[in-house]
């Protein structure tokens, strides 16, 4: 077979099934040139081995011995390192246990279920928008919104000209579309938590642009309300806290259409 073909893969996929057709999911599983052998004892496996190479051997796949020989060695002197002493100090034990309690604490996503409310948290800064999608959920008789989805990026360089009021508009129209398998015909309506204030007058004034009418449109194909939430309950602020992202550099000249 020719290299460079897109259907190769899977044309060597469908080639492999068929060789090791009379044992797939019972004492192997196969993906392209990968092969895994199980068994439930060493001397089954050995016999599983042998028939697996046996029915390559019929489709002209020889393994060579000598090309593994030497991967499957052990390192004696790699072994001996083991039991070497590994110090411990308090500050190294405390901040394992921190990261091993960050860990237990992490909430989990959420299945995405269509029956329940959907809430989209938002939040926007110089450099980056971020969002999260969450829904209630029961937990020991108490409801709870949980995470469902989180989408955080990094703004254009454009887009980091626009106002306060467009950039939080845009991070809505952003979370919209990334998750609109989701918000699409959404049973309920959707909970848009901003902590920009005027945002929620911006979106039913009369008088946009062309840039706010052409969000506004797209926004129209959704079942939302927009309430305001202070900035220090917003748990979408952390998405923005990233140490790559980098304040854009402010520029020292204006053009006409600016200064206009």
């Amino acid at each position: 077979m020719p290299f460079g073909l897109t259907n190769a893969p899977a044309m060597f996929q469908a080639f492999i099934d068929k060789a090791l057709r009379g044992f797939l999911d019972i004492t192997c599983v196969v993906y392209l040139d990968n092969i895994l052998i199980f068994s439930k004892n060493e001397l089954n496996h050995e016999e599983h081995v042998q028939q697996v190479l046996a029915a390559l051997q019929c489709y002209n796949l020889h393994l060579k011995i000598r090309k593994n020989k030497k991967e499957i060695r052990v390192k004696v002197q790699q072994m001996n390192v083991i039991p070497a002493s590994f110090p411990l100090s308090k500050t190294a034990l405390e901040a394992f246990k921190a990261l091993k309690e960050a860990f237990m604490n992490a909430p989990l996503l959420r299945y995405f279920n269509a029956n329940k409310l959907m809430r989209v948290e938002t939040d926007t800064s110089a450099f980056a928008i971020g969002r999260i999608l969450t829904q209630q959920f029961e937990i020991d008789s108490h409801l709870h919104w949980l995470p469902v989805a989180y989408y955080s990026k990094k703004l254009l360089d454009t887009e980091t000209q626009y106002g306060m009021g467009e950039q939080e508009l845009l991070t809505i129209v952003e979370a919209m579309h990334h998750w609109r398998h989701y918000c699409q015909g959404a049973r309920h309506p959707i909970v848009v938590l901003t902590n920009h204030a005027n945002l929620v007058w911006f979106i039913i004034t009369p008088n946009l642009m062309r840039r706010q009418f052409k969000w506004a449109k797209k926004l129209a194909e959704y079942n939302f309300n927009v309430t305001y939430q202070e900035g220090k309950k917003n748990p979408a602020n952390g998405l923005l806290r990233r140490p790559d992202y980098e304040l854009p550099k402010a520029s020292t000249t204006l053009t006409a259409a600016e200064m206009v």
